[in-house]
């Protein structure tokens, strides 16, 4: 799980690597969703609080099919 989702930051970040397929990102970000509920993390503002930047996207299981091939499990933006 976390080296397919810092093998897609290094790519998106420094450019240097290939990014991953978004198969394993989607699958990789399901697992540490159902982690982070398993262990009830929390996160305050404090922690959210810096620079962010959108990379990748997967929508909703609607629009999957709506966009379909397009979109497919996931697209880098």
């Amino acid at each position: 799980m976390v080296p397919v989702l810092s093998q897609a930051t290094a790519s998106v970040c420094s450019g240097g690597s290939p990014p991953p397929h978004s198969d394993r990102v989607a699958a990789a970000l399901l697992t540490a969703e159902k982690a982070a509920r398993r262990e009830k993390q929390g996160y305050t503002m404090d922690h959210l609080i810096g620079s962010w930047r959108l990379c990748w996207i997967s929508g909703t299981r609607r629009t999957q099919q709506q966009a379909g091939p397009l979109l497919g499990a996931g697209r880098y933006l």
